[in-house]
């Protein structure tokens, strides 16, 4: 799929959600937001309660898990294409500016391309979800990349059980970091 195709559905997407978003909560009563039931049994706007924001929600939840999926996908297509461009520096170059990204921003997918599948990729950024109910971000990933695999696994665990966020990541992975310099080191 083209750049410009998945920019485009990815922006449909995001406005077709803002857009029921947005008259969900036009048409909700206070009520209706606070989730309490309305004290007459009728909505003061006479929407009729909760009941009319269900399918509003129900789509906005799918519009989000079919964006989450596009997202994974375009982080899996950038992650191949950073590992294949690795080899050649001039290259490299190339598709970042085709991007319109810098080599830095496009540096760590390969990482992440070397460490997950395209499979992996989506289920752990599109299907799976923390114990706060959040998906984890590409962010998350490029750190984990630089760890060999079975602390990697381990570490992913973790940061669904505990819904770690990528700045309590960095804190868990800082002790690591300093061992393996002070190995280097010869300390």
């Amino acid at each position: 799929m083209p750049t410009t195709t998945l920019r485009a559905r990815l922006e449909d997407l995001a406005q077709g959600f803002a857009s029921a978003a947005l008259a969900a909560v036009r048409g909700a009563s206070l009520e209706d937001l606070n989730g309490a039931p309305p004290a007459t049994g009728d909505s003061p706007r006479g929407n009729g309660g909760t009941g009319q924001l269900k399918p509003l929600i129900d789509g906005a939840l799918q519009a989000m898990r079919q964006q989450r999926a596009c997202e994974a996908d375009v982080a899996y297509r950038l992650a191949l294409l950073a590992h294949a461009a690795r080899s050649s520096r001039g290259t490299f170059a190339t598709c970042a500016r085709a991007l319109g990204v810098s080599r830095q921003t496009l540096q760590p997918y390969a990482l992440v391309a070397e460490q997950w599948s395209g499979d992996e990729l989506r289920t752990l950024l599109a299907e799976r979800r923390n114990s706060l109910g959040e998906p984890i971000s590409i962010s998350h990933l490029v750190l984990l990349a630089k760890l060999p695999r079975p602390a990697c696994d381990r570490i992913v665990e973790r940061v669904f059980s505990e819904g770690l966020t990528v700045r309590q990541l960095r804190r868990v992975l800082r002790p690591s970091r300093a061992k393996a310099r002070t190995r280097r080191k010869g300390r």
